[in-house]
């Protein structure tokens, strides 16, 4: 099941995706983030969010999907509040924080950022 909605999300059919995922009997982890990125990448941030604030579990890939979502939608300081709270980062956690900091100019909170990375 994650598969086809993966290739709706792909398609960028976020509304055919939507309607699978309402559809399926079990949802798990892969599921939510394929939903939640899928909004999140078609700048429908406030629903990829409503997601996953209702996602019963979420991991490290959950976290970086919202992450590079406020990137994508130029929202910085929303993609950092939620940078800052993860449990758990990875590689593509802090670039996607560090392309925010990047892509909106401020390269001094770039630096900062990657002097603390591990």
């Amino acid at each position: 099941w994650n598969c086809l909605l993966g290739g709706f999300v792909k398609k960028k059919n976020v509304v055919k995706a939507r309607g699978f995922f309402d559809s399926m009997n079990v949802r798990d982890v892969v599921s939510w983030n394929t939903i939640i990125t899928g909004y999140a990448q078609n700048g429908e941030i406030n629903e990829a969010r409503k997601l996953f604030d209702e996602s019963p579990a979420r991991d490290v890939f959950t976290w970086t999907a919202m992450v590079s979502g406020y990137v994508q939608n130029r929202m910085v300081e929303e993609a950092r509040g939620l940078f800052d709270k993860m449990p758990e980062r990875n590689e593509v956690s802090w670039n996607a924080m560090l392309a925010g900091y990047v892509q909106g100019e401020r390269m001094e909170m770039a630096k900062e950022l990657f002097d603390v990375m591990p």
